[in-house]
């Protein structure tokens, strides 16, 4: 089993630390869940040889740690987006139902046809991340943002672009810019 949580730092349009946590399987959450509670999360995984069970079980776990936002990106990713929104129902609604102050709005969103780093910015700049749009935890300063992978590969390219914001956000701005003139 391997788990590596790696601080990136300080992402400064919101203020708030962002971590990368690489796992070998999703099943490995639980050993990492205690250290983040209130958070935004990319999750970047091929999901299409996981059982349903283990990404509800995942998701029902993070939404317990008051995970307000998810976006899911890799193959597959739709079905962890409608996984998750059944996590949430489930969490409410289910036999073991969380009190309505317990629960946080769940926002999620999966990016199929979408690179990697266009998912990552996505969930680092246009996710909402303050009381008034339902991420209503309490503590000081913003609730992390944490990305998830199993692959290493993607892990790389991840701690790459949050190491190098500069570079990434000209990346995303110029491929904007492209799309519009044409």
């Amino acid at each position: 089993m391997t788990i590596a949580v790696d601080p990136l730092g300080k992402e400064r349009v919101h203020d708030r630390d962002m971590y990368l946590v690489t796992i070998d399987r999703l099943g490995e959450w639980p050993e990492v869940r205690p250290r983040f509670d209130f958070v935004t999360t990319l999750i970047a995984l091929d999901a299409r040889e996981l059982a349903d069970a283990e990404i509800l079980d995942v998701a029902d776990q993070m939404i317990r740690a008051h995970c307000g936002y998810v976006s899911a990106w890799g193959p597959d990713c739709e079905r962890v987006h409608d996984l998750y929104d059944d996590a949430r129902l489930l969490a409410e609604l289910g036999p073991e139902k969380l009190l309505p102050e317990e629960l946080l709005f769940l926002m999620t969103t999966s990016h199929a046809d979408e690179t990697l780093h266009e998912a990552l910015w996505y969930a680092l700049h246009a996710l909402p991340t303050d009381r008034s749009k339902g991420f209503n935890y309490e503590g000081a300063g913003m609730p992390p943002f944490v990305a998830v992978t199993t692959s290493p590969d993607w892990a790389r390219q991840i701690r790459r672009r949050l190491l190098d914001r500069g570079t990434f956000a000209a990346e995303i701005l110029s491929k904007d810019s492209d799309q519009r003139h044409n």
